[in-house]
């Protein structure tokens, strides 16, 4: 059995472990048992948010060679973290390196104007280069704001979608969901609004209550991806856990629930098992998390990655997440380029624009206890929970089996599998991931 550690002291960065003998456990210590029999969700992989401002920092900020090091570190299924899911931002976000746009400023409901232009020079050359290194990778699209003048309050910062324009804004993100795959960027999920509870005045926003997007997927951007034979998925919701009853009065919503896949969650607020409540309402519903950033705020290197294991990775598969992502993969050294929002949010990655140095923030192991060892196409597996080790299983397509887990204090279990078993030890703060066939 290989073991992978990760300590608070840095001692230990995803170190590759003597391997563990199937000793038969000790009688006494808590038992997690792996039941292979029992497949719950498929997973799709770990990932972050290429904002405008990490590619820029990709693309324009570092040599060709960083660069491709920096994207194999992250992407590659071999030698790096294994990244598969990448969330796009549709337009301008909180993290973009010349301010705010969209990809149709002229007001004109025929969309006359529309154009990607702006993406052809840094996001879609990126995504192909990354996707030569990830094949397998998935794409979750989410737009911040309409266009201001579809928009009350005709501006990109705050403001409620216009009732006269639902049409023809499905319209705008139907034409974007084309442009991009005709550059060869295939979405497969679309998110309808970027946390659309969070109406800010410093950043693109939009603000949405459950009537709003029911409304808008049920008639106007389920039809119009029907319509123009997209294959993109709709998620709904995509803010925080505390916000529960938004997602399920959009999914009671006939017309709503018809053209909506799943659901996404950030983890700014609440607690990840509101996953539970789709869970139970709606089985059949898919649940990904799509965003949460680690920050100055908090500094503690094992804190940080006991905390994103423990409710981001381990926590939100647990409860039934298909995918789990951090917010932006890569941010310099001012922790930007920023557009109004975050001051101190960091990267997987930090990028010293004066020396070129790439710093693995904490994120970047947490991510990788999970990225490195779980590929698209596994699924997770039901395991016994432990109130004092956060842990996830699962089975891979090649039938090796996973267990990535995590402890506050030190502490020993007996795993068991089938009719084997074996002591394992977790160091106080460590993170760890073991692999068996």
């Amino acid at each position: 059995m290989d073991a992978f550690l990760t300590t608070p002291d840095k001692k230990n960065l995803l170190t590759k472990l003597p391997s563990l003998r199937w000793d038969g456990g000790v009688t006494g210590l808590p038992e997690l048992v792996v039941e292979s029999e029992r497949r719950l969700q498929p997973f799709l992989g770990v990932g972050a948010a290429l904002t405008d401002s990490s590619a820029w920092l990709l693309m324009q900020a570092m040599d060709a060679k960083i660069r491709q090091a920096t994207l194999k570190a992250l992407f590659d299924s071999k030698t790096g973290n294994g990244f598969a899911v990448l969330r796009v931002c549709v337009g301008a976000s909180d993290f973009n390196h010349d301010g705010s746009y969209t990809y149709c400023d002229t007001p004109d409901p025929t969309l006359a104007a529309f154009t990607i232009e702006r993406e052809k020079r840094f996001l879609v050359p990126l995504l192909k280069e990354i996707k030569k290194i990830q094949p397998k990778l998935t794409l979750i699209a989410s737009p911040w704001t309409a266009p201001a003048w579809m928009k009350t309050g005709k501006s990109l910062n705050g403001g409620w979608l216009e009732w006269a324009h639902y049409g023809t804004y499905a319209q705008y993100l139907v034409k974007y969901l084309k442009a991009m795959a005709a550059e060869g960027i295939a979405f497969d999920y679309l998110t309808p609004q970027n946390e659309p509870r969070h109406e800010s005045t410093s950043y693109p926003s939009l603000r949405m209550e459950p009537a709003d997007q029911a409304r808008f997927i049920g008639e106007h951007l389920g039809p119009a991806l029907k319509q123009a034979s997209l294959p993109t998925k709709i998620l709904c919701w995509d803010h925080n856990w505390d916000g529960i009853d938004f997602p399920l009065a959009v999914l009671a919503d006939d017309k709503a629930r018809a053209f909506t896949t799943g659901v996404a969650f950030h983890g700014y607020g609440g607690e990840v098992s509101a996953q539970a409540k789709i869970q139970a309402a709606y089985p059949e519903k898919e649940i990904h998390f799509t965003e949460s950033s680690g920050g100055d705020w908090a500094k503690d290197f094992g804190g940080n990655i006991r905390w994103d294991l423990t409710n981001l990775l381990l926590g939100s598969v647990r409860y039934g997440a298909r995918s789990v992502l951090k917010w932006n993969l890569v941010l310099d050294e001012h922790h930007g380029p920023q557009n109004g929002g975050c001051k101190d949010c960091r990267g997987i990655v930090t990028l010293d624009r004066k020396t070129g140095q790439i710093t693995k923030n904490e994120e970047f192991y947490a991510f990788g206890h999970l990225g490195r060892f779980v590929p698209p196409g596994s699924h997770h597996l039901a395991s016994t929970p432990l109130p004092e080790l956060p842990a996830a299983a699962f089975i891979r397509p090649d039938g090796q089996h996973v267990l990535a887990c995590c402890a506050e204090k030190e502490t020993r279990f007996t795993l068991r599998h089938q009719s084997r078993a074996t002591t394992v030890k977790v160091p106080a703060g460590a993170a760890l991931t073991l692999i068996w066939k």
